[in-house]
């Protein structure tokens, strides 16, 4: 078991991940994991990193079709500004995970070529106004925890969602791995 998963929330959430609570239904929330990246008096931002879509970013940014940086897939990030494309850059490095956000297109294109380095496109983005996080978690709608190093090596899939909610505890690890909706099984 992770204690710090459990315990309250820092007060600096940048670089935290934001697990959503089972009880989270019918909502682009579903099991979804956030990376928080921003943090200020005007509130906390991040992506979610396990909402792929079936579309790469040159569906979206015609001008890359053909290129590497047009072939990523792209992940709904979250329901802010879902006409924008969102670059992300999480990398493995001696033991720590480095992570950048707001990448412009050309410094995107230099990273998606270096070794460790996972590059993310992201569709859109998700945003909590001042205290508006701290009251979700006050209703145990998320839970946090560090970014496991090795992040950037997982599959950014459906499935990481059940793979880190299981850490934190026997008990949530019988929960993840329940059908959504027991009645019908």
């Amino acid at each position: 078991m992770h204690p710090h998963i459990l315990s309250p929330p820092p007060q600096q959430l940048k670089n935290h991940l934001l697990l959503a609570s089972p009880a989270i239904r019918s909502s682009i929330f579903e099991t979804s994991c956030i990376l928080i990246t921003s943090q200020s008096s005007s509130g906390h931002e991040g992506y979610i990193i396990n909402r792929q879509t079936h579309d790469c970013v040159s569906d979206i940014l015609k001008n890359l079709k053909g290129t590497a940086l047009g072939n990523l897939p792209l992940s709904l990030g979250g329901p802010v500004r879902t006409d924008s494309v969102n670059f992300l850059s999480l990398r493995s490095e001696q033991g720590k995970l480095h992570i950048r956000h707001g990448l412009k297109l050309e410094t995107a294109e230099e990273m998606l070529h270096q070794a460790d380095t996972h590059i993310l496109a992201c569709l859109g983005y998700a945003q909590w106004t001042p205290q508006q996080l701290e009251q979700e978690f006050e209703h145990f709608t998320w839970f946090h925890r560090t970014p496991p190093v090795d992040l950037a090596k997982l599959d950014l899939n459906s499935e990481l969602w059940s793979t880190l909610f299981t850490e934190i505890s026997p008990y949530h690890k019988l929960i993840a791995k329940a059908p959504p909706n027991p009645r019908k099984n």
